[in-house]
């Protein structure tokens, strides 16, 4: 993927999922009130902003680092082409979610009232959520959008 593809298919990533799960996961923990809107509108900028640049700057590092640990065995293009897509697929959800839930837990104060089987339950139900929301639609949305930036580029 060309770097100006790249870069829009992770903002507009960054956008749809930092936003959605954002409101979700307010809204199932605080209950869906006006309470809930206020702090999302509030805190959903700097949400994406630091997804955005942690993206960037470290999950994405850290899924090229597995992408060459998990590849430098193979020979056949096509299957380091599929092995890399489903490397990079996996690490950038678990990074993201892992390193996004824990930042909301540590925003809302309650990461250190948790216990190891209750921050646990709480990053499964993330990651799962994040997992539907991504595949269902966030990712679909960002591949259409990004399409056009590709063409021509083969």
């Amino acid at each position: 993927m060309p770097l100006k593809q790249r870069l829009t298919f992770t903002l507009i990533m960054c956008i749809g999922m930092g936003s959605l799960m954002s409101l979700l996961g307010m809204g199932l923990s605080m209950g869906w009130s006006p309470r809930v809107f206020h702090a999302f509108w509030l805190s959903v900028l700097p949400t994406i902003a630091f997804a955005f640049v942690f993206n960037l700057l470290i999950a994405s590092n850290i899924a090229s680092l597995l992408i060459k640990l998990g590849t430098h065995h193979l020979t056949d293009q096509l299957l380091i082409r599929k092995r890399t897509g489903q490397i990079r697929g996996w690490a950038m959800i678990l990074v993201m979610c892992f390193t996004m839930s824990t930042r909301a837990l540590i925003m809302n104060g309650t990461l250190t009232h948790l216990t190891l089987v209750q921050f646990i339950s709480e990053f499964l139900v993330s990651l799962t959520l994040a997992y539907i929301v991504r595949g269902s639609l966030v990712k679909p949305i960002a591949r259409k959008l990004t399409a056009p930036l590709a063409v021509g580029t083969h």
